[in-house]
């Protein structure tokens, strides 16, 4: 996977990475470190799911992919996605096979790149989209069991206001936990290092959850179950 960093259309630098999951922000511990005011610590992270690089926004101020601001995305070769002044290029040549380029606009000239046309876009999100089914049950303050189904792609747990389950703490991130929804199963990320989530008590970085499993994060504890619930 390759990244290109820019600014004002100026290329900044060019990365190439052999790894399955790529943070970028202002911290000195990122993979692509941008020392701009308007770039949070830890802004966006881009990690690899069944074969599809999913991009995430940690930020503030936003994460921005054709002039809309994203909290998940699935990245396509040759998208092109905005923090503040900044931009990144993403390349993953391998996307691209077998998809016959669009011409591209005035406003979507990235300079050579190659752009995925449309039909060909929603191709890949009819072929990506599950009939999986899978929800979550946990208590309410009044002791009663209440039961989510999950059907959206990407389910949150953080601070921010769009997240389906929210925290708040030193520490906790805008988006701190992230159960996606495959094409093949449910995949749970603890994307933040403080006040992680815990699968049936015990740490994890990326866990595929199971009939049964009880995710653990600001003292709730939500159960996963396979299958559409049952009124």
């Amino acid at each position: 996977m390759e990244l290109t960093l820019m600014i004002d259309r100026k290329v900044l630098k060019h990365y190439s990475f052999d790894k399955e999951e790529v943070t970028i922000g202002r911290d000195k511990s990122c993979d692509v470190v941008i020392e701009n005011v308007g770039i949070s610590r830890k802004h966006a992270q881009l990690f690899r799911s069944g074969g599809v690089w999913i991009l995430i926004d940690l930020s503030e101020n936003g994460t921005y992919v054709r002039g809309a601001r994203i909290a998940q995305y699935n990245l396509n070769d040759g998208d092109e996605f905005w923090m503040g002044k900044f931009s990144c290029l993403f390349r993953e040549p391998s996307q691209a096979e077998g998809f016959k380029p669009a011409k591209a606009t005035d406003h979507q000239n990235i300079e050579g790149t190659i752009l995925v046309d449309q039909r060909a876009m929603e191709k890949i999100a009819k072929e990506r989209s599950s009939s999986l089914a899978g929800y979550l049950t946990f208590p309410r303050p009044d002791g009663k069991i209440e039961t989510m189904t999950i059907m959206k792609t990407a389910t949150w747990m953080g601070t921010h206001p769009g997240c389906d389950f929210r925290g708040a703490g030193f520490g906790v991130l805008p988006r701190h936990v992230l159960l996606l929804r495959d094409t093949t199963s449910f995949m749970i990320f603890n994307l933040g290092k403080w006040k992680p989530a815990k699968i049936n008590r015990k740490p994890f970085a990326e866990h595929t959850l199971k009939e049964g499993d009880v995710i653990s994060w600001m003292g709730r504890d939500f159960t996963f179950h396979v299958g559409a619930p049952k009124f």
